[in-house]
């Protein structure tokens, strides 16, 4: 077990002990207390009740926390992940998703690995060196998962290489960088100091569900617009700069000295 999960289950372990004490406690001195005093105290003991709710829940949500924290550590060690760049994606009908993808299998045929997330399930950065980080558009609204992602990892995003990607245009993109990036990718790019950003084509399939998407669809706009070369040379771009940075810090071997 890893140290997130041994202290979180160590901690969810005390703060359950600590729960029995105190619903032991209460049952004893109820049992000595007569039926006036029970009247007298049942504001208290609803009140005790309440205390007792609101621990166990807050006890079980930080159980829950701390067991997430320690499955992403399996999972990390287990992926190989450890300085790997993460990719992670806020996706509704899977074509972001699939755009992460390629982007993480374009970092890893180059050499640097990558590994691929929904933005909503990575709980930490510290694993990572760099982060590549996208999400859908619906009109000019990023993906909720993706926001939510630069807000709650903030501190740690600027300390770490961040480029960020939308997709979402029904209509074909020439280049990444044709398309101004969205109001909200473009403050998340100024707040967490991101290196880059891009806009690819989107992808509508004829069967989506939904008020916005059948009122497009019925405008003649469903297709896939998603360019995979140009996908590919974004993600060799990221590449280049993340290996030059390697190379870089790469300390120098000593020029060979000629015999006296």
């Amino acid at each position: 077990m890893t140290w997130a999960g041994r202290r979180g289950s160590r901690l969810l372990a005390w703060l359950c002990l600590a729960l029995l004490a105190g619903l032991t406690g209460a049952m004893v001195i109820v049992s000595m207390l007569s039926a006036r005093d029970l009247i007298t105290l049942a504001g208290g003991i609803a009140v005790f009740v309440v205390v007792a709710v609101v621990w166990t829940t807050a006890a079980l949500l930080l159980g829950v926390r701390w067991w997430r924290w320690a499955r992403h550590d399996r999972a990390v060690a287990a992926d190989g992940a450890e300085g790997a760049v993460l990719v992670a994606y806020g996706s509704r009908e899977g074509g972001t998703a699939e755009i992460a993808g390629l982007i993480a299998g374009t970092l890893s045929t180059v050499g640097v690995p990558a590994d691929v997330r929904s933005a909503r399930e990575v709980a930490r950065l510290a694993p990572y060196r760099a982060v590549v980080l996208g999400g859908a558009l619906y009109g000019d609204r990023w993906h909720p998962d993706a926001r939510r992602f630069t807000r709650r990892h903030a501190r740690e995003l600027r300390d770490r290489p961040v480029w960020l990607f939308a997709s979402g245009p029904l209509a074909p993109v020439a280049s990444p960088s044709a398309v101004p990036p969205a109001g909200q990718v473009m403050a998340a790019a100024t707040r967490i100091r991101a290196r880059g950003t891009a806009t690819f084509g989107g992808r509508l399939s004829a069967d989506a569900t939904g008020r916005s998407a059948t009122r497009m669809i019925a405008d003649g706009s469903a297709g896939d617009f998603r360019d995979d070369e140009q996908i590919r040379r974004w993600a060799l771009g990221i590449a280049d700069q993340l290996l030059r940075a390697r190379d870089t810090a790469r300390p120098s071997a000593p020029a060979p000295t000629r015999p006296g």
